[in-house]
């Protein structure tokens, strides 16, 4: 068997019907990528995500840094984008447990703030 197509982010980005979620997560998307690859800020999203999703890697290192780079971001921000990167990684069969365990983290932390 050959290996599974992979999805461009921009199609990623077209399933939502919702103007709002398509622009943050195609900003939850750029900002992962730009954290990436910084020297390629401002290249087309397709051609960094089809960089990203057929080199190697190391996925749970950038998701972490990722995180550490939303830390300043409200709570509902940083589950937001970080949910945007873990579902789009994840469609491409990037799936790894601590992508959830950080988006749970996020919504306690939301849940917390608005008690």
């Amino acid at each position: 068997m050959g290996k599974a197509k992979l999805v461009a982010a921009t199609d990623f980005i077209r399933r939502y019907d919702n103007l709002n979620t398509r622009k943050n997560y195609k900003v939850g998307i750029k900002l992962f990528f730009e954290l990436v690859y910084p020297e390629l800020r401002g290249e087309d999203l397709d051609g960094l995500a089809e960089r990203y999703l057929s080199g190697e890697r190391g996925h749970r290192e950038d998701m972490l840094n990722f995180r550490e780079n939303l830390k300043d971001k409200s709570p509902n921000t940083k589950a937001l984008r970080f949910n945007a990167v873990r579902v789009f990684l994840d469609d491409n069969g990037i799936k790894d447990s601590i992508f959830r365990s950080v988006v749970v983290e996020s919504k306690a932390m939301l849940f917390y703030y608005l008690e």
